[in-house]
């Protein structure tokens, strides 16, 4: 008979989690609609391919773009044959992304053009959570590994995000990919492993420009290797040196092949340049019910009433006993820590305080350190120990299946602390205007919802919608009436209004907008909410 140890198998466990990961993102995306940010990236890839040139949405890097634009061409996706788009060549105006990805959603149909783009996306996310399990592998061991992949195949923020033809989440994903095959590399040198690092990294810079400050992490990372051996050894100091240098050399060519090997080889440089360019100055950010400039707390704050309070628990228990542990190496704990230090300090200070999603690279890391903390509990003698890590391995998943598909708007149980007559099956997600805003709560994803309850609840009242996206809400079903933001400030005709919570905590302080102060008679998908005027 086999014994418990061989019964239990992380790899085969992970293997499973993986699968039932991918599965649930393919099930998460056929229910929501084009996120703000995607109709432009849907655009932008679809002219690359179709160019052959990298010109649309250069402020962002172009490989999740091209993988989008490559898989909408296989489905049949059609690039639209118009003066704009033809005079591609030479310019184009600063925004033509946006109309672009409007015309190729309404045009192809809304669940066909997101399917096909977030096709590569959704196994994508199935190859980064292979690499928070071999990563924390390395560094943790197989059972901590096991528990932080269970920890980001359960995560909101994870779950709302990885599907997305976005760049947060496949930035954090080949972050973690390139600290995989370059961690190996440093344990064991070898030109295959170098190149292959090389190459891991120059796609994770390909993703998001937040990916430079993979450069100088990887340089402290190679010199506390060099502090492990003692500077010499049988990869001398030089040799060391000349192998760093190649990596980045590597890495460079990526880069160079995913712009389309344009004229121009500092193509990323001059993109990198342009990184929020397209913001709207002086726009006043929203957090916990004040308006204001950008405030360097936002993340700190949105990510402690958007993650699940067990996750939290779980990465301060992980970050007190990795501290702590001598069979986890100096350079294993650097590995670990430096990254989303960097991150964080960095988004905190540059990052638009529009959305947690920044926080992705940072929280990867996080719960690769809670799964550090939920094995020591679980592996704990101590019967309250082992107790405690059943309970918050629980409450963590009750957060991933509490919120139903609203993953996007999640927020914990925190969230509705003046209010805790609040909290339910999905934390504290019914709090969620009173914290935060636009892709927090509602980025353009509920018009499937949105279309059901207009059929099964509007019994031939008229119905209006002011929506926060960018594509037409015909283009999934939505035939109705569609109001502009200022709109919301006129006196209304008798009838059902569907707001998006975005507009409406925008729209609450203006002059005209008091019927929107009042409870709303219903809320569809945590995103829009239902007011009748009679």
């Amino acid at each position: 008979m086999a014994s418990g140890t061989q019964l239990f198998q992380p790899s085969k466990v992970a293997a499973v989690l993986i699968l039932g990961f991918v599965l649930t993102l393919f099930v998460l995306s056929s229910g929501k609609s084009t996120t703000s940010d995607e109709s432009p990236h849907i655009a932008a890839g679809l002219s690359y391919v179709t160019t052959g040139k990298v010109i649309l949405n250069t402020q962002h890097p172009p490989l999740l773009k091209l993988l989008a634009g490559l898989a909408l061409r296989a489905g049949g996706v059609q690039w639209p044959d118009t003066a704009e788009t033809r005079a591609l060549e030479t310019a184009h105006e600063p925004r033509l992304e946006w109309d672009l990805g409007k015309k190729i959603i309404g045009d192809n149909g809304g669940e066909h053009v997101m399917f096909w783009g977030r096709l590569p996306m959704i196994l994508l996310a199935g190859l980064y959570a292979g690499a928070v399990f071999l990563l924390a592998r390395d560094l943790l061991g197989p059972v901590a590994a096991l528990c932080g992949l269970f920890l980001f195949v359960t995560d909101p923020l994870v779950l709302g995000h990885a599907y997305l033809v976005t760049t947060d989440t496949g930035f954090a994903g080949f972050t973690v990919l390139f600290l995989f095959t370059y961690w190996r590399y440093l344990q064991r040198g070898g030109r295959k492993l170098l190149v292959l690092s090389g190459m891991t990294l120059g796609l994770a810079m390909g993703c998001k420009f937040s990916g430079a400050a993979l450069v100088p992490i990887a340089m402290v990372l190679y010199l506390v290797s060099l502090r492990r051996d003692g500077g010499d050894g049988r990869r001398g100091a030089a040799q060391h040196s000349i192998a760093i240098g190649g990596l980045f050399a590597v890495a460079f060519v990526v880069l160079y092949c995913l712009y389309l090997l344009p004229p121009d080889p500092m193509a990323y440089a001059t993109g990198y340049s342009q990184v929020n360019a397209d913001h709207i100055r002086d726009y006043r950010f929203y957090l916990a019910g004040e308006f204001g400039p950008h405030r360097s707390s936002y993340l700190a704050i949105a990510y402690l009433v958007k993650q699940p309070v067990a996750s939290l628990l779980l990465a301060a228990i992980g970050l007190v006993g990795l501290m702590r542990a001598k069979q986890v190496s100096f350079p294993a704990k650097v590995l670990l820590l430096l990254p989303p230090l960097i991150f964080f300090a960095g988004y905190a200070e540059k990052a638009a305080n529009i959305g947690v999603r920044y926080m992705i690279p940072v929280s990867v890391f996080l719960l690769m350190v809670g799964g550090f903390g939920l094995a020591g509990l679980l592996q704990s003698a101590v019967a309250w120990k082992k107790g405690t890590g059943v309970v918050l391995g629980l409450w963590a998943a009750l957060a991933a299946v509490g919120v139903g598909t609203d993953h996007l708007s999640y927020f914990n149980e925190l969230a509705c602390a003046s209010t805790p007559g609040k909290i339910g099956w999905g934390g504290g997600s019914s709090c969620g205007l009173a914290w935060l805003d636009d892709s927090n709560v509602d980025w353009g994803q509920g018009l499937p919802q949105v279309r059901k309850w207009i059929a099964e609840n509007a019994n031939g009242s008229p119905v209006k919608l002011a929506y926060f996206g960018s594509v037409s809400p015909s283009a999934f079903g939505v035939n109705v009436p569609v109001l502009e933001y200022t709109d919301l400030a006129m006196k209304q005709e008798p009838g059902l209004y569907i707001v998006s919570a975005h507009f409406v905590l925008r729209a609450r302080p203006l002059v005209g907008g008091e019927w929107l102060r009042g409870e709303p008679e219903a809320v569809i998908g945590h995103s829009h909410y239902v007011y009748e005027v009679r």
